[in-house]
C-alpha cells in the first residue's frame, strides 16, 4: 500500500533513556574520593577466598524464566511438553523481551499455537508446521494482504527454520487484539444484535480481502515463493478438486455408493456455472468466525485481526463463503447470520450469476474435505449410522443469500 514500508521490520523498542536528574554542582554535593594512597594501601590488605566452606555465595541476577517453572507443562497434545527455558530462548531469538506468562491458544484443531506473554507485548508462537511450506505460505499472504488493503493481518511473521530449539521450525507473530470468536464463552456473551452486527462486519472484511486479484488461477509454491499458475481451465480444475475429494473420501472407505451417485449427480447439475468468468481472486478458504477476533467501537464492530492463511490461494472468490455459512448453520439451520454475512458482502461486491449454482458445488467439496478429515486419525466426528449425504445435502441445498 502506498505510504507503507517494503520492508517489513519488526519495531524495536527505543533505547533506554535514564529519567535522573543530575544533581547541581554545588560544594552540599561533593564525594569526598580516597586518595591514591589510601586506594594502595587497601588493595594490599589480605582478601577473604571467593568462596569459603559454609559461606553464601553472592547471588547473580537471574532472568524470570527460574520463577516460572509452571510455564513448563504440555500446551497441546501436537507440540508437547514445552518448557519455560525454551519459550524464553524463542522470544530471545527475535529480541522480544521476557517471557511473563504462556497459555495454549483457543480454537483450533491442530494444536499449532501458544500465546507468549513478555515484557515486550503478547505473541503467537506457532509451531510443528503441518507441511514444510506452511510458515513460508502463511507469511507471504500475510505481507500480501497487509501491502494490498486494509484487514488486519499478523506483522511482522518471524520464521526460524532451525529445529535446534524445539525439534521443528517455528513462527513467532504478535497476538492481534480483540475478542476470540473461537472461543464459545466469547460468542455465548454476545447477545443476537451483537452477533449480527460482527456477522455484518465479516462480510465487509471479506469484501476488502477480495480486492486482492491475481493474472491466473494458481497456488503458493515454496521454491519460488510466490504463485504458481494452473495450467488449465477453472472449470476443469474445480472439478479436478471436487474429483479429488471424493476419491479421498472413497479411499478410506466413508462414501457409500447412493453417496458417491448424489455427488456426480449434483456436481454434473451445476457444473456450467462454473463457465461464468471471474477474475482470479485471494480465496482465504477457511474465512469464519474462528479465524478472526473483532474489537467493538460504539455502537459498531469491526474485524481486528484474521489469520491462519495455510488454505490461501488464488481462485473463486465465492469460495470463502461456505465456511462462515457452514459455520452459522451448525447453530442453527435458519440462522439469520449468514443472511447478515452476505448482504454485508454483496453490498459492496455484487454476486455474480449461477452464484448459487457455484454455492452448492463449493459447499459440496468443502462437506467432503470434512468428511474425510473427521473419519481420518480416529476423530470419530460423524455418527456410524450417518451418510455423507445426510451430513452433506443441509449444507449443500441451503439458501443463505439474501
Amino acid at each position: 500500500m502506498a505510504g507503507r514500508a517494503a520492508r517489513l521490520q519488526y519495531p524495536r523498542r527505543p533505547p533506554h533513556r535514564s529519567h535522573a536528574r543530575r544533581l547541581p554542582r554545588h560544594p552540599q554535593h561533593r564525594i569526598d574520593r580516597p586518595s591514591r594512597t589510601a586506594l594502595l594501601a587497601a588493595l594490599q590488605e589480605p582478601q577473604p577466598p571467593l568462596h569459603q566452606p559454609g559461606a553464601r555465595r553472592p547471588q547473580t541476577p537471574q532472568r524470570s524464566t527460574v520463577t516460572l517453572d509452571h510455564l513448563t507443562r504440555q500446551y497441546s497434545e501436537r507440540l508437547g511438553v514445552l518448557t519455560a527455558a525454551q519459550l524464553q530462548a524463542a522470544l530471545d531469538r527475535f529480541d522480544l523481551g521476557e517471557l511473563l506468562d504462556a497459555t495454549s491458544a483457543s480454537g483450533g484443531v491442530n494444536g499449532q499455537n501458544v500465546v507468549l506473554t513478555s515484557t515486550s507485548g503478547q505473541y503467537i508462537l506457532r509451531g510443528l508446521p503441518l507441511y514444510d511450506w506452511q510458515l513460508a505460505k502463511e507469511r507471504f499472504f500475510a505481507e500480501l494482504i497487509h501491502e494490498r488493503t486494509d484487514v488486519p493481518v499478523p506483522l511482522p511473521y518471524l520464521i526460524e527454520e532451525s529445529p535446534d530449539l524445539f525439534g521443528w521450525s517455528y513462527a513467532i507473530m504478535p497476538r492481534l487484539p480483540g475478542l476470540p470468536l473461537a472461543d464459545p464463552a466469547v460468542r455465548n456473551n454476545l447477545d443476537e444484535s451483537e452477533r449480527l452486527a460482527i456477522a455484518g462486519a465479516l462480510g465487509r472484511t471479506l469484501a476488502a480481502l477480495h480486492e486482492i486479484t491475481w493474472p491466473e488461477w494458481g497456488e503458493y509454491y515454496l521454491a519460488t515463493n510466490t504463485i504458481t499458475p494452473i495450467e488449465t481451465s477453472f472449470r476443469d480444475w474445480t472439478l479436478a478438486r471436487v474429483e479429488r475429494e471424493i476419491d479421498d473420501c472413497v479411499s478410506l472407505p466413508v462414501l457409500t455408493p447412493a453417496d458417491l451417485l448424489w455427488c456426480r449427480e449434483l456436481v454434473q447439475q451445476n457444473a456450467d456455472s462454473l463457465d461464468i468468468p471471474v477474475q482470479p481472486t485471494l480465496v482465504h478458504h477457511d474465512y469464519k468466525e474462528g479465524n478472526v477476533v473483532v474489537q467493538q467501537t460504539g455502537d459498531s464492530w469491526d474485524v481486528s485481526g484474521l489469520f491462519d492463511l495455510v488454505e490461501c490461494y488464488f481462485g473463486d472468490p465465492e469460495e470463502d463463503f461456505v465456511r462462515c455459512v457452514s459455520g452459522y448453520q451448525q447453530e442453527r439451520s435458519d440462522s439469520p447470520l449468514s443472511k447478515a454475512f452476505l448482504h454485508a458482502y454483496s453490498d459492496i461486491k455484487p454476486l455474480r450469476p449461477n452464484y448459487r449454482e457455484r454455492f452448492a458445488i463449493y459447499m459440496l467439496r468443502d462437506c467432503l474435505l470434512i468428511w474425510a478429515f473427521g473419519h481420518r486419525d480416529g476423530r470419530n466426528w460423524f455418527r456410524a449410522s450417518q451418510s455423507f449425504r445426510a451430513f452433506a445435502e443441509p449444507h449443500v441445498l441451503s439458501d443463505p443469500f439474501p
